[in-house]
């Protein structure tokens, strides 16, 4: 591939060492049943590769990459210079590429092929499309269905670990698996976490094998039909894992269960695949109104914030409201004002920085549905945790529901509705907001533990 830059065509390094060593991985890590097992080791290869590629670029984009272009070198020179005859195969490109290969808007791309046997590989990007057009001369035009194939296989395979790595950065989380030293597996398990046999919670190991003194157990939400493939559930899943291992870390290291449940729940708030934070979908004046509750359950004290629409993570704020407020509970512009000065609101992001294509389609969706659309998109996020000193703690963060009517607070922003935490217990709930606020579901799941034990 080239980067055009004042005259010049330098190629930007399609294949390095490193991105070859890459592919060969991530062939080797398919399984019997042609999934992919993306390992600790897969993303640190990408890293390295990702970060080579991304220096050549730069280098070529400024001008110092590999040298002027061939054509232009020939019509430099003057015509009685020896080296004119060897240059002249180099003065024409001998492959066009025009019609319906091309992306709309674009009529006519150039692909150089000069040699007897040469690949052409032209690529054309717009923000929600890629496409890649192959023409080759000499053996490879006899060759690039097979091409075509490969390329589409290898391409899908990055694709999906490119994924991961952007998630893991916009996380926060990417030191973690580029400094490990054993190879981890990335598709919702790992050797840290394993499911208790006791109660079905997601439970903190050590390496040794032996449960630990403290629990954090996360959701990315509940709702009805929600049509995910195996390796779109497999993303979702990477990311869960992420915010789990950043707030077990926390407790490892001694820390609060408050702390914790911030942590994962900041971590998921930062991720564009759930409704909350960063992902938190649209309401039906196409703007962001976001909600957040955080519990101190031995304190018996909470913090919550609503309908806030340029809070990065509204989570801290929640936070924010319960430790330097006298309050529990601020909404809307009393909230955005409160936060003014303070750390959780020193860069304010604009509406920008929450806009993303799938949740713009949700909402066209929603709104050509009327009334009849079921809320397909609740990925509410929370945590709960125990930390080694018995604190309890529980944390919630949303956007709601799409297409609500502005103004409209569920329950995530209540405590007794969607969530709740004492000394005993701490409870997340994710679902029919609504629903959960008409009757009181944590307080009374919390009322039954109480007087029944169960």
């Amino acid at each position: 591939m080239r980067h055009y830059k004042h005259g010049r065509c330098d190629p930007t390094y399609s294949l390095t060492m490193h991105s070859h060593k890459l592919v060969n991985a991530l062939a080797s890590c398919i399984g019997s049943n042609n999934m992919i097992i993306y390992t600790a080791d897969l993303l640190r290869l990408f890293h390295v590769a990702f970060l080579e590629h991304r220096s050549l670029i730069r280098n070529t984009k400024s001008g110092h990459g590999v040298g002027p272009h061939l054509a232009a070198l020939r019509r430099s020179l003057p015509s009685d210079n020896p080296l004119k005859k060897y240059l002249d195969p180099f003065g024409c490109p001998s492959v066009y590429l025009t019609g319906t290969d091309m992306m709309e808007g674009v009529e006519c791309g150039v692909g150089n092929v000069y040699a007897q046997d040469q690949l052409a590989v032209t690529y054309l990007g717009k923000k929600d499309k890629v496409r890649i057009v192959l023409n080759g001369k000499g053996s490879f035009a006899l060759t690039l269905e097979k091409l075509q194939a490969s390329l589409k296989t290898n391409l899908k395979l990055v694709m999906l670990l490119a994924v991961r790595y952007a998630i893991a950065c916009q996380m926060g989380a990417i030191e973690r698996p580029l400094n490990q030293g054993q190879p981890e597996k990335m598709n919702g398990e790992t050797k840290h976490y394993q499911e208790s046999p006791n109660n079905g919670n997601a439970t903190v190991v050590n390496t040794s094998g032996t449960v630990t003194d403290y629990t954090l157990v996360i959701h990315g939400g509940a709702g009805e039909e929600m049509m995910l493939n195996t390796e779109v559930i497999g993303v979702v899943e990477f990311a869960l894992q992420t915010a789990l291992t950043l707030g077990s870390q926390v407790l490892q290291q001694g820390g609060s269960s408050l702390d914790a449940v911030q942590k994962s729940v900041e971590a998921l708030e930062d991720c564009f695949l759930f409704n909350a934070g960063k992902g938190s979908v649209f309401n039906q004046d196409g703007k962001n109104e976001m909600e957040a509750t955080i519990v101190d359950g031995n304190a018996m004290r909470s913090g919550s914030v609503a309908c806030v629409q340029n809070v990065k993570n509204p989570i801290k704020a929640a936070r924010c409201v319960m430790e330097k407020s006298s309050h529990s509970l601020i909404v809307g512009d009393g909230a955005e004002e409160f936060l003014q000065g303070l750390e959780e609101k020193k860069n304010p992001v604009g509406p920008e920085y929450f806009y993303t294509d799938i949740r713009h389609k949700q909402l066209t969706a929603k709104l050509a549905a009327g009334n009849t659309s079921k809320n397909n998109h609740p990925q509410t996020v929370g945590a709960v945790a125990l930390d080694r000193w018995k604190g309890l703690a529980a944390a919630s963060s949303t956007g709601g529901v799409v297409g609500k009517l502005k103004g409209r607070v569920g329950d995530t922003a209540i405590v007794g509705a969607g969530i709740y935490a004492d000394d005993k217990l701490a409870i997340a709930c994710s679902g029919d907001g609504d629903v959960f606020l008409r009757h009181t579901i944590a307080q009374k799941i919390a009322s039954l533990y109480h007087h029944t034990g169960l």
